[in-house]
C-alpha cells in the first residue's frame, strides 16, 4: 500500500518505488507484489496493462480498484485542505 501512494503522490514509477522499499526494508516487495505494483502503475497512467505482467487472475481487478480508492482518496485530501 505505501508504494503504491508513493507512486501516486510522488509519481514514481512502480520499479522506483519497489527498489525504494526493498533498500529501506529488504524482503517487502516480493512476487505477486511486484506483478500486482507493475499493473497499479499502467492503471494508475490510464494505459491498459501488458499481458505479459499479469500472472493472477484478479490482477487487473484489484489494480482498477486500488487505483480508483487512492485517487479518490488523494482528491479528497486536496479538496480538504483548500476548505
Amino acid at each position: 500500500l505505501i508504494a503504491a501512494w508513493i507512486m501516486r503522490k510522488h509519481g514514481w514509477s512502480a520499479r522506483e518505488a519497489m527498489a525504494w522499499l526493498r533498500i529501506v526494508r529488504p524482503g517487502s516487495v516480493i512476487g505477486p507484489q511486484q506483478h500486482f505494483l507493475e499493473l497499479f502503475e499502467q492503471r494508475l497512467l490510464g494505459r491498459a496493462p501488458d499481458p505479459n505482467v499479469c500472472k493472477l487472475a484478479n490482477a487487473t481487478y484489484h489494480a482498477d480498484v486500488v487505483a480508483r480508492q487512492v485517487k479518490e482518496a488523494s482528491h479528497r485530501r486536496t479538496l480538504h485542505a483548500h476548505a
